[in-house]
């Protein structure tokens, strides 16, 4: 019987695989901005992803220029944000096809807003990619200290509502942490989480719901870890096989 279960789960698993690719070559949205904070009160950085803000205390570590030209600056030292004084953690952003759109700051109230409003270039542009199935926009921190907990937040906005919900037009992101030991996902009530390390939303129009990815009680042994963003496709996330299988695994361990 257990045999037969397992069959029928694995099955299943490669529906749900094929459902996830069959939409993946509708455009998303990569991070735009980014928050880590040292969790004991020590200091806390910003970074605009996707065009460098003006904003000396803003670490302008860029990924996608306005006119989709490449990075800017790729890696480098955070900065806390009231002070202005270098941390000892280093960001380096790294991208795959992608290329820059249009964007906006979602509404005031929001928790984007509350924690991002003060960006002077959060609307300018945003990463996508509509070609390609492999495409990904990541940020991997390094230098952390592994006695200390972080909080890791990002968020991204096209604000067009002809890609809002969760219909075929609708435009999906899946992030991921990769590299911590310890971590909760304390992500915007309305994310939809796939594991505690995978989440997705939809940002193609997040600009009334605002949500924001939110990891908590992040600790690496290492002082490293990484955030990434990729495509979904349209329509309701669907596990990809590796995750539901590694779900059935653990289902029938016993």
């Amino acid at each position: 019987m257990r045999g037969l279960l397992l069959s029928c789960a694995l099955l299943a698993c490669f529906a749900s695989a094929a459902l996830a690719s069959s939409g993946e070559l509708i455009k998303s949205y990569g991070m735009q901005v980014f928050m880590l904070k040292d969790e004991s009160g020590a200091w806390t950085s910003y970074n605009d992803c996707v065009h460098a803000s003006g904003n000396a205390n803003i670490t302008q570590y860029s990924g996608v220029l306005l006119d989709g030209g490449g990075f800017e600056v790729t890696s480098g030292i955070l900065k806390d944000y009231a002070t202005g004084t270098p941390t000892l953690v280093t960001a380096t952003l790294a991208a795959s096809n992608v290329s820059s759109s249009l964007s906006s700051l979602p509404n005031v109230g929001t928790e984007a807003n509350t924690i991002f409003g003060f960006f002077p270039d959060f609307g300018p542009s945003a990463s996508y990619n509509s070609s390609s199935f492999g495409w990904y926009y990541k940020v991997t921190f390094t230098g952390l200290d592994p006695s200390k907990t972080y909080t890791f937040v990002t968020s991204a906005n096209r604000n067009s509502s002809s890609y809002a919900g969760t219909g075929p037009a609708s435009r999906w992101t899946r992030f991921y942490i990769t590299g911590a030991d310890l971590y909760t996902n304390a992500s915007t009530p309305g994310v939809v989480e796939i594991a505690p390390s995978i989440v997705e939303m939809n940002t193609g129009y997040n600009t009334v719901n605002g949500y924001v990815v939110r990891w908590t009680g992040i600790k690496s042994s290492t002082g490293s870890f990484t955030v990434v963003s990729e495509n979904v496709g349209a329509e309701l996330p669907t596990p990809t096989f590796a995750m539901t299988w590694g779900r059935v695994k653990a289902l029938y361990a016993k």
